[in-house]
C-alpha cells in the first residue's frame, strides 16, 4: 500500500515536471513571437513603387490649383492660372502670374508644400490625409498645409516637434503609398505590452517552480518516513 502511494507520488512528480517543460517551451515560443513583432513594427514595407508621393487631383495638378508661392508672397491662398503651370517631382502646380512662376522656377525647394502636399499633422501620426489650404502656414521657411482645424489644434501643440516627427515619418509613409505605418508611440505601446507579458509569464513560471519544489520536498519526506518505517519495522 505504502509502494503504491509512493509510485503514485512519485508518477505526480513527474507529471509536474512535464507540465513545467511544456510552460518553459511556451514561455519562450511567446518571447520569441514577441522579438519577432517587435522587429516587424520596425520595418516598413516597401509598397509605393512611385518617386513623389504627391497629393494630386486627376490631372496631376497639386494643392488644388492654388499658387504655392502666393502663400509666401500674399500671406493667403490665391488660385493659379493653367496658362502659368510648371511640373516639378512629377506634380504640376498653376501660379497666379508669370512672376510667381519665375519666383518658383528660381528655387522650388522655397516655395513648394512640405509632404507632398499632404496633411503635415497626419504625416507627423504616420498616414496622409487630404489638405485645405486655409489652414495653411509657413514654419522655418517651409509651408505646410493641415487637413482641418482639428488637425491645426493638433499640429500647434508642439509645432516644432511635429515638424520633426513629420520629416522622420515620411520616407516611410510615401514608401508605404500615405497608408498608415507604425510610428514611435506604436513602437512604445509594444514594448511596454511585451514587458507586460514577459513579466507575467516568468510571474507564473516562477510560482509553478515554487510550488513544484514544496511538493517535491513533501513527497521526499513522505517518502523518506515511509523507508524509515519500514526499515525500524525490520528490526523487531
Amino acid at each position: 500500500m505504502k509502494t503504491t502511494t509512493i509510485t503514485s507520488q512519485l508518477k505526480e512528480l513527474l507529471k509536474e515536471k512535464s507540465n513545467e517543460n511544456r510552460f518553459s517551451k511556451i514561455l519562450f515560443a511567446g518571447m520569441f513571437v514577441l522579438l519577432c513583432m517587435f522587429t516587424a513594427l520596425n520595418v516598413h514595407a516597401q509598397k509605393y513603387q512611385g518617386k513623389f508621393l504627391n497629393n494630386v487631383d486627376k490631372n496631376g495638378v497639386i494643392i488644388n490649383g492654388y499658387d504655392p508661392v502666393a502663400f509666401f508672397t500674399d500671406n493667403k491662398p490665391v488660385k493659379g492660372d493653367p496658362s502659368f503651370k510648371f511640373n516639378y517631382e512629377e506634380a504640376t502646380y498653376y501660379f497666379a502670374s508669370q512672376q510667381h512662376l519665375d519666383l518658383f522656377k528660381s528655387d522650388p525647394e522655397k516655395y513648394k508644400p512640405q509632404f507632398g502636399a499632404w496633411c503635415a499633422y497626419a504625416v507627423s501620426l504616420g498616414r496622409t490625409a487630404p489638405i485645405d489650404v486655409n489652414t495653411f502656414s509657413i514654419v522655418n521657411g517651409r509651408l505646410v498645409i493641415q487637413h482641418n482645424q482639428k488637425a491645426v489644434r493638433g499640429w500647434n501643440e508642439d509645432v516644432q516637434a511635429n515638424l520633426k516627427l513629420a520629416d522622420k515619418y515620411w520616407p516611410g509613409v510615401t514608401s508605404n503609398a500615405g497608408k498608415q505605418i507604425h510610428t514611435d508611440a506604436d513602437t512604445q505601446m509594444t514594448i511596454w505590452v511585451s514587458l507586460v507579458v514577459i513579466f507575467v509569464l516568468l510571474f507564473i513560471y516562477s510560482f509553478i517552480q515554487k510550488s513544484r519544489r514544496s511538493k517535491k520536498i513533501r513527497i521526499f519526506k513522505s517518502t523518506g518516513n515511509m523507508v524509515e518505517g519500514n526499515t525500524e519495522k525490520a528490526f523487531f
